[in-house]
C-alpha cells in the first residue's frame, strides 16, 4: 500500500509525532534536552515556527508552522542529528523511532487550539503530573507565563486567540476544561467541520473563539486516538 502523501506547503500548520521503537524509553533528561537544542537548530534553519512541543518517556509531539513549507526536510535532519547525539551519548548504534514521522495537517483555528490542548495535556492523561505546567518538558509553562520561554518558540499566534485581557489565564482554564475530556482532534485526517466566518486571519486558517472548542462542542468530542 503506498504511503500516504504529506501536506507540506508554504503556511501549513501540522501536528508531528514519532515515537520510540518498539515503544521503548527514549527520553530520559538529557535525551530530552538534546532534543530541545536540535529542535531550536531545525527551526533556524529550515525557517520552520515551534507553536508547542510535549516530549514524553517514549514520544514526541510538536505544534508546528512551516511558512516557506520543508517539513520533511526538517524533520528528516531533526531526527537523524538528535539519533547521532543520543547514540553518541549512550555508547551505541541502530533507530531510535519506530520510522517516519507522523504529521497531521491542521484545518483551521478551532483544530490548532484542541491540538495545542491535546499537545500539553499529555503528561496528565498519561499519568505523569498532576498539571500541564508540572511536566518540565513541555511549552505549557511557558504558555502560562509560569516559565521563562526559549527565543525559539511562537505563543503568540495561539494566546492571541484566548483574549487581549490575560490570556495566559484564559488558556489556562482552557487546559483545565479540557482534562479528561481532551482528546487528540489532529488524529482525525477529518476534523469535524465547524460553522466559523469564512474570513481568512493572519494565520491562514479559519478564525477561532474559545468558545467554538470548549468542552461539548463538536471539537472537543471529535474521534481521535490518544498516542
Amino acid at each position: 500500500m503506498p504511503r500516504r502523501l504529506r501536506v507540506d506547503h508554504e503556511g501549513a500548520w501540522q501536528h508531528v509525532i514519532n515515537r520510540g521503537i518498539d515503544h521503548a524509553r527514549i527520553f530520559d533528561d538529557v535525551a530530552a534536552r538534546i532534543f530541545l537544542f536540535e529542535l531550536r537548530g531545525a527551526s533556524s534553519r529550515h525557517c520552520i515556527e515551534v507553536h508547542g512541543y510535549c516530549i514524553l518517556p517514549n514520544h514526541y509531539h510538536l505544534l508546528l508552522h512551516t511558512p516557506e513549507a520543508g517539513l520533511s526536510t526538517a524533520m528528516q535532519g531533526l531526527s537523524s542529528r538528535f539519533t547521532q547525539a543520543v547514540n553518541r551519548y549512550r555508547e551505541r548504534d541502530g533507530p531510535l523511532f519506530k520510522g517516519r514521522f507522523r504529521s497531521i495537517a491542521i484545518k483551521d483555528d478551532a483544530h490548532l487550539v484542541k491540538v495545542s490542548q491535546y499537545i500539553h495535556l499529555n503528561p496528565v492523561e498519561a499519568g505523569l503530573v498532576s498539571a500541564p505546567e508540572h511536566w518540565p518538558w513541555s511549552s505549557a509553562a511557558a504558555y502560562l507565563g509560569l516559565a521563562p520561554k526559549p527565543e525559539w518558540l511562537h505563543v503568540v499566534a495561539l494566546l492571541e486567540m484566548f483574549g487581549a485581557t490575560n490570556p495566559e489565564s484564559a488558556y489556562a482554564q482552557y487546559l483545565r476544561d479540557g482534562r479528561g475530556v481532551a482528546n487528540e482532534a489532529g488524529s482525525d485526517p477529518s476534523p469535524p467541520t465547524l460553522q466559523f466566518s469564512t474570513k481568512v486571519c493572519a494565520r491562514g486558517l479559519t478564525p477561532f473563539t474559545p468558545q467554538s472548542a470548549g468542552p461539548g462542542t463538536p471539537a472537543a468530542r471529535g474521534r481521535a486516538t490518544r498516542w
